[in-house]
């Protein structure tokens, strides 16, 4: 339980290959599971934006998904541990609670309390720089 590592980058503040590559090296070798709801960025890189051999390395403990996923019943789930986000260029329930971030800074937040918060049903999340 609480294991899982969310990734969502959004699709406000864009997201260099480079970075999106230097992201998925951590993850494979952080040996966590994790699913990633990525966004490719527009006219660079195609579909090489994963490292070669990323999905078949961590085949069985992470998951890419490139579609919409929902974001809300996600962090929600008692297996998420933990929500790396860049905080994205305008504001929202999350980057509120983070107290407010200028993209493209990268935050992470862990479940510090079992607590179900009033307005997602998630569990309290703490946030970090």
């Amino acid at each position: 339980p609480r294991s899982v590592v969310y990734v969502a980058l959004g699709s406000e503040a864009p997201v260099s290959v480079e970075l999106l590559r230097e992201l998925a090296l951590g993850l494979d070798l952080s040996g966590a599971p994790f699913l990633w709801a990525l966004r490719k960025p527009r006219g660079d890189g195609g579909d090489d934006v994963l490292p070669p051999g990323f999905e078949e390395r961590t085949r069985g403990r992470g998951l890419v998904e490139t579609g919409w996923v929902p974001q809300i019943k996600i962090l929600a789930h008692a297996a998420v541990g933990a929500f790396l986000t860049h905080c994205g260029s305008r504001p929202s329930s999350w980057t509120s609670k983070a107290g407010g971030c200028s993209p493209p800074t990268p935050r992470s937040c862990r479940r510090s309390s079992p607590t179900p918060a009033a307005t997602t049903g998630a569990s309290t999340l703490s946030f970090s720089s």
